[in-house]
């Protein structure tokens, strides 16, 4: 029996150096019968995503976390990019993140939905909307008239990542993100009271490999009620200070 086996012989060392010091004392339960190995697997996978991964990434004992179809993920994390939610992006990731692609704009998505010709429905975790819902919903609409100008003279100082992020402090989640065209702010959409759409490149919405990633509360992103708030620009030198329409 495969469960049982490890107590005698193993080729994890690090299994095996952990039964040295704690076999005598160790519980073995056994799972099943499961019926086949394909069920056996997926439960093991789900089971090692319940527990989360050991520091340093290593699941356990395991050498493999399992098919990422299998794992449990936050609601909305699709299937593909279930690993990255154990890959949070830190104060230190996001600062190497605006050093390989450039300033970053960073958008609160809610569940609320804009029934406009657009049709922009917001972000339902238990349901979320089909990727190009997603793009229309984190380009517009934004209060970035004020910046229009500098962004316009200088394109070189305009955001380059458009990264829209649902939950609050501690529990934000990147849900998209895509690549902003710096040379087309001077002929971007605009409305009333400052509201501008973010001019994007390409059809992707999972630029720099952000999308599923969680965000540690160490990175300071918030957002305010405000409409000048419902935005953060972070460059090198930190985030930028809200600018009141």
């Amino acid at each position: 029996m495969r469960p049982g086996s490890h107590f005698i012989k193993t080729h994890n060392k690090a299994l095996e150096a952990w039964l040295e010091k704690h076999g005598q004392t160790a519980r073995l339960e056994v799972v099943g019968p499961l019926g086949s190995k394909e069920m056996a697997d997926a439960i093991e996978t789900a089971l090692i995503s319940a527990y989360g991964p050991l520091k340093g990434g290593q699941p356990f004992f395991n050498e493999h976390g399992g098919k990422s179809i299998h794992r449990f993920r936050p609601w909305g994390v699709p299937n593909k990019f279930a690993s990255r939610t154990v890959q949070p992006l830190d104060a230190k990731a996001m600062m190497r993140a605006v050093r390989d692609h450039g300033p970053l704009l960073f958008v609160r998505i809610n569940q609320t939905s804009f029934d406009d010709a657009e049709e922009r429905p917001g972000y339902d975790l238990a349901a979320p909307p089909p990727d190009e819902k997603i793009r229309a919903r984190m380009e517009c609409w934004w209060q970035l008239r004020s910046r229009l100008d500098g962004w316009v003279k200088s394109p070189s100082t305009s955001p380059k990542l458009l990264v829209a992020v649902t939950g609050g402090p501690g529990n934000q989640s990147i849900i998209a993100s895509a690549r902003i065209n710096a040379g087309a702010w001077d002929n971007v959409p605009r409305i009333k009271s400052g509201l501008v759409q973010v001019p994007l490149r390409g059809k992707s919405i999972d630029a720099a490999g952000l999308r599923g990633r969680p965000i540690a509360k160490d990175v300071g992103l918030w957002f305010g009620s405000f409409r000048h708030q419902q935005y953060r620009i972070l460059d090198s030198k930190g985030f930028a200070h809200d600018q009141e329409e």
